[in-house]
């Protein structure tokens, strides 16, 4: 399958970068991003690894870190639509 990258979601992971760059250093953010990016890369092979959320929409947590994709598959087509932390308080 294809994996597509909403704006926000890429938006989302550029301020969790710049955010943890900002925090700690530039290693550690490019690390997270990555772990971020690799568990994504799975739904390639795996696209119902993540639990449903509503409709359409699935929910990936990533492993061993505080963070959480929500995607959906739509034909061959997985579109990234956004990435939070968990501490996020989502309405």
């Amino acid at each position: 399958m294809k994996i597509k990258f909403t704006k926000q979601s890429l938006r989302d992971i550029e301020g969790v970068y710049h955010y943890i760059q900002q925090q700690a250093d530039k290693e550690i953010a490019l690390e997270v991003v990555h772990k971020i990016k690799k568990g994504i890369d799975n739904l390639d092979k795996h696209p119902n690894l993540g639990s449903k959320l509503n409709g359409k929409n699935r929910r990936l947590v990533i492993a061993g870190l505080p963070f959480v994709v929500v995607y959906k598959i739509n034909k061959d087509i997985i579109y990234i639509l956004t990435i939070f932390h968990t501490s996020k308080k989502i309405v």
